[in-house]
């Protein structure tokens, strides 16, 4: 049974010391090296609120942010490198709030803003992608070009391909009889001039004997939290075959500083845009094309050929096959619609290949030596996740939902296609690219009796962080789908089935795992099934991060009642500062007690997984970066672990696995700066801008019209809505901005205006823009 009213006077005797002298409070665990963890503030209830969602909603998310200590999210785990890991990490609380976005539209890519990509490749063919932006909305013509080396002088294949307004300006193709095993680079052109150089790779033929292959896995990449350094690191590595981006590709959030990564957005400089959460297809579009601008994922695009897998915030968060946590038809729409919006703009802005059904399940054979196979644990089929998963609800909810034998994450094709394939594979190595944690990672005991070994001043809240806790393992994640896990585990078990590799995203964590088979519920272990390496985010919030902002917040709420608000929001930061770390080594200690086959974990440091793989032994690398709060060309090693063939047990080794002995020639430099360095336009036409017109759409418009311009320094910016005689219809904009990315979105049904022909104009004192539209009411 549980008593709120006794941790309710327990957390205030804590208040209590804390008013009277907080550099005290949590003495025990303060020292030196705790005080530089990162400050991101944890993701709040209410960042599931849009600005455009009622207030009756957001007042009720106020009232549960500030009565509840969810600190913890199943998105939003990072591991302490040794708790802080002995590095002064950037402290948010110290960065003062950015008056600008931190990166700039480079004009020397003009008209390619966003680059070039390449993806899902195969023995014969690859995906090639880039997106042209015209100054007027038009059908354009645009050609590619592919050659044996970086100059172009031998180019063996070239076409054009046509793009417009309704695939958003991007520009996707299937280049096929390519040569296995084979490096290629690529270009377009378009309105005039060439877009920079991208390399890619063709894989080894099915009947290849190939002895080396080299992958990437990596996910959760949120563009305010922080900067993308892991990625400029990973294109930076010259050796890979392919890149496995396991899902959170972006993040659908709106840029309330109260919502998840919108603190650091705002510090940083990485606002989200829009700065609703986004919704329609102008919002998905937009939300993509600034991710893409950025400059660290532009190169690791430019340098590698991606295979991407979507997991939650491609679309929502937590979602399913028919809802999501984070989706409120009633102000949102339909579900299936945002769903095939999410989807839509996946397959217009990543390079991957298309098909009827909208599947991404997909499998790639990396000669004889590696079959990969791309799940969808997310919108394919998967049943809504039960939570919460608590102690005192867990055996209800097992007994009656989770484990039943029908109830399924994958669905029926998919799970029949995923065991065909691993039992008919003819590769020595099988690595399932999956978006959520398969292993069934254990977080029982973490309570009051636990906590106490650690901190007294931390048993009040006890229960709030063992039910977060739980909720976070158990619940999206493969262990609330228990039966079919079993299920896919036996069937390896009777088959068979050797040298399988799990690669997972999604939880924010560097886990390497044994993966067993149980004999039941609760029953002992058989020997191993598979390895699972989890990988951790690129920038995405992680436990550090997020158990310190919980505390914060928690605090600065219940202290803000009485005492001066910056009074208030000292003490908070003094104890979060100090809990965390304790929280941490705990819960580190727990799972390490609990989960014996869990090799190896890291809650707090973004990177990537390198995965080699030898004919032998396949060997997974850790690597991290040393911030996100600032660009960075730091990386170390973290741990690596190898297992050999037929083993699926795991060993830890001192050094990371060796790289290949020869590499391909890297793709060029992105050109910075202003001018028009790969142009094909005379001089004379080469001008910089004031600002840059990315899109507006739909066009023709029926209600509302969405633009998206990129302002490039800070200056005075005037749009307007003129008919077809050039008459003022409305003043939407007549203010100075700063530099960055602008989203605007026109209602102008309700301008009360005809049917008919229109124009959009941007203007500055230097320069005006416009786009042609045409109204339809």
């Amino acid at each position: 049974m549980q008593f709120p009213q006794l941790q309710h006077i327990s957390a205030l005797v804590v208040i209590f010391f804390c008013v009277i002298q907080p550099s005290s409070l949590f003495s025990q665990e303060l020292s030196k090296e705790h005080l530089f963890l990162a400050n991101i503030a944890a993701k709040t209830d209410s960042t599931r609120e849009t600005s455009e969602k009622t207030s009756e909603k957001t007042s009720q998310k106020t009232s549960e942010k500030t009565s509840d200590f969810s600190l913890i999210d199943k998105r939003v785990p990072k591991q302490n490198s040794q708790l802080a890991s002995q590095v002064a990490r950037l402290s948010l609380e110290k960065l003062p709030s950015a008056e600008a976005h931190e990166s700039t539209l480079n004009q020397a890519l003009k008209p390619f803003y966003h680059g070039v990509a390449s993806g899902d490749p195969l023995a014969d063919r690859v995906i090639l992608w880039t997106r042209i932006t015209p100054e007027r909305d038009t059908t354009l013509l645009v050609r590619y070009e592919l050659a044996l080396d970086t100059s172009f002088s031998r180019i063996v294949k070239s076409g054009e391909v046509r793009t417009n307004a309704e695939r958003d300006y991007t520009v996707k193709l299937d280049v096929t009889g390519l040569e296995a095993d084979k490096t290629y680079y690529y270009r377009f052109i378009g309105l005039g001039q060439r877009s920079i150089i991208g390399r890619t790779k063709t894989l080894p033929a099915d009947t290849a004997q190939n002895q080396h292959v080299r992958v990437v896995i990596m996910s959760c990449s949120s563009y305010p939290h922080g900067f993308f350094n892991a990625y400029s690191r990973i294109a930076e590595r010259n050796d890979l075959d392919v890149v496995l981006h396991l899902g959170d590709y972006i993040y659908e959030y709106n840029a309330s500083e109260t919502s998840y990564g919108g603190e650091s957005g705002k510090k940083l400089g990485r606002v989200s845009m829009p700065t609703n959460e986004i919704v329609s297809l102008a919002d998905y579009r937009s939300r993509y094309s600034q991710y893409r601008l950025d400059p660290d994922l532009m190169r690791l695009h430019q340098q590698h050929p991606m295979v991407h897998i979507w997991d939650d915030h491609e679309s929502t968060n937590d979602s399913y096959i028919d809802g999501a946590e984070n989706h409120t038809p009633a102000t949102e729409g339909p579900w299936a619609i945002r769903k095939a919006i999410s989807k839509r703009v996946v397959y217009e802005w990543m390079p991957t290949r298309e098909n009827a059904d909208t599947l991404i399940r997909r499998r790639f054979s990396v000669g004889r030596l590696v079959d990969v196979f791309m799940l969808d644990t997310r919108l394919e089929a998967r049943e809504a996740q039960i939570s919460p998963i608590t102690s005192e609800s867990e055996k209800a909810k097992r007994d009656s939902l989770i484990n039943s034998p029908t109830r399924t994450l994958l669905g029926k094709a998919q799970y029949d296609w995923l065991t065909s394939g691993v039992k008919n594979s003819r590769a020595t190595w099988k690595l399932l690219g999956n978006q959520v944690m398969f292993s069934p990672i254990s977080v029982r005991g973490f309570d009051a009796n636990f906590i106490s070994k650690y901190s007294v001043w931390l048993m009040p809240f006890a229960t709030q962080l063992r039910e977060t806790l739980e909720d976070a393992f158990y619940g999206d994640v493969w262990s609330n789908y228990p039966r079919e896990r079993r299920r896919f585990m036996q069937f390896c078990s009777d088959n068979a089935i050797k040298n399988l590799v799990i690669g997972t995203g999604d939880f924010h964590t560097a886990f390497a795992l044994e993966t067993r088979l149980l004999a039941d519920s609760s029953g002992g272990a058989i020997p191993n099934m598979a390895v699972e390496f989890m990988s951790p985010s690129i920038t995405s919030g992680n436990f550090d991060e997020n158990l310190y902002g919980g505390f914060r917040n928690f605090f600065f709420n219940q202290l803000r009642n009485f005492l001066p608000h910056s009074a208030a929001y000292f003490h908070a930061v003094a104890i979060a500062q100090a809990a965390t770390p304790t929280s941490l080594t705990a819960l580190t200690d727990l799972l390490n007690e609990q989960n014996s086959f869990m090799k190896f974990q890291n809650l707090t440091d973004h990177g990537y997984t390198l995965l080699d793989f030898r004919s032998d032994r396949m060997q997974g690398d850790y690597w991290f970066v040393d911030t996100i709060l600032a660009r960075s060309s730091k990386e170390r090693f973290g741990a690596g672990f190898v297992t050999r063939s037929g083993e699926s047990a795991l060993q830890r080794v001192s050094a990371p696995s060796s790289g290949k002995g020869q590499s391909a020639v890297p793709a060029p430099p992105i050109p910075r700066g202003n001018t028009f360095a790969i142009s094909l336009l005379p001089k004379a036409l080469q001008t910089t801008s004031d600002l840059t017109m990315l899109s507006a759409y739909p066009n023709p418009v029926v209600n509302t019209v969405y633009l998206n311009y990129f302002v490039h320094s800070p200056i005075p910016v005037r749009v307007q809505l003129l008919d077809a005689q050039g008459r003022t219809q409305a003043v939407l904009v007549d203010n100075e901005l700063q530099q960055g990315s602008m989203t605007l979105l026109v209602d102008i049904a309700r301008l009360q205006i005809p049917s008919g022909q229109y124009r959009i104009v941007l203007s500055t004192p230097f320069q005006t823009v416009a786009r042609e539209l045409v109204f339809v009411r």
